[in-house]
């Protein structure tokens, strides 16, 4: 997303809630990687919604290394 957005681009995430272990270490992350956050919409019980703007580029950003399964758990439905 950070690649094909324009500066001042909108970022829209919409995502399950059981998926996330720490939203807010999600949103963190974002913001280490060129991501202004606006705002979180949690008032559903089954999905987040995030809402980014992506920053005007710097001279050097710098990201701390994350593994992908720290931050979203994988999808389990239930049989019904």
């Amino acid at each position: 997303a950070y690649r094909v957005l324009k500066p001042q681009g909108e970022l829209k995430i919409a995502e399950v809630a059981s998926r996330f272990s720490n939203v807010d270490v999600f949103i963190e992350v974002l913001a280490e990687i060129g991501f202004n956050f606006v705002k979180k919409d949690d008032t559903n019980k089954m999905f987040i919604m995030l809402d980014f703007i992506k920053a005007q580029p710097q001279k050097q950003r710098k990201s701390r290394l994350i593994n992908v399964s720290d931050l979203l758990r994988p999808c389990t439905y239930k049989k019904r």
